[in-house]
């Protein structure tokens, strides 16, 4: 379910995307005509939870049918030296799960979730900071309720990327470290970018910093930080980074 600008038509959502969505949500439909209530009747899994949907932000519903249940788990890729662009791709899933696995040297990402409910754990992502803009080590494009701990991310520019939408997230105790680029420029471990990066959680994880919070794509709502340890830099002597 996604809201638009107030001055923009709904037409804008087409097909499973909704490019101009400042805000969004995930749900499960879980009944349609309940009670007989009617074809237009939906039901939900859980209410709404920003408390701004209204007829003049033109929101619109959207639906997906998902692939349930899906995993990869004690596995090992290598992308030889960015010869691969991504070690691993969901897309429109539902309760998928990555566990145990391990993922080197990707171009651009090395887990990339676009499902929902996914479980990411105990993972080892090590990156190849070679000139791609967005390296990064998990990346949500499109996710929503998703759950990441205990990963080890080590050395993408981006340990962890909420790119947008990603509501109702929880990255917890991850340990993400030499957020470098191909210019030895240590960046944030954490990012975020595009809209609707809303109502997350981050807890317990190790990492430099969190960047883009609200400066990048528009800004995100209700994030809690607990217990997390930034370091705010690395040390980089001599060039060895």
């Amino acid at each position: 379910i996604a809201n638009e600008s107030a001055d923009g038509p709904s037409w804008r959502c087409q097909g499973t995307s909704c490019g101009a969505a400042w805000q969004e949500e995930v749900v499960l439909v879980t009944a349609i005509n309940q009670g007989g209530c009617g074809a237009t009747c939906v039901t939900i899994s859980h209410p709404l939870h920003h408390p701004n949907w209204a007829s003049g932000q033109y929101p619109v519903a959207i639906v997906i049918q998902a692939m349930p249940q899906v995993g990869v788990e004690n596995l090992s890729i290598d992308g030889n030296n960015g010869a691969v662009n991504v070690g691993i791709s969901i897309f429109n899933t539902y309760q998928a799960w990555v566990s145990g696995v391990r993922v080197v040297n990707m171009q651009s990402r090395g887990i990339d979730d676009g499902g929902i409910n996914t479980l990411m754990q105990s993972n080892y992502v090590f990156g190849n900071p070679i000139n791609y803009n967005d390296d990064t080590g998990i990346h949500c494009n499109g996710c929503s309720n998703e759950v990441v701990q205990n990963n080890i991310v080590q050395w993408p520019r981006i340990g962890y990327f909420a790119d947008g939408p990603n509501p109702d997230s929880v990255i917890a105790y991850n340990y993400m470290v030499n957020a470098y680029s191909d210019d030895d420029h240590l960046h944030g471990s954490g990012d975020h970018s595009g809209p609707a990066n809303d109502f997350n959680l981050w807890e317990g994880n190790i990492f430099t910093n969190l960047t883009d919070y609200d400066s990048d794509h528009g800004g995100h709502l209700n994030g809690t930080f607990f217990r997390n340890f930034m370091t705010g830099l690395e040390s980089c002597a001599n060039g060895n980074c």
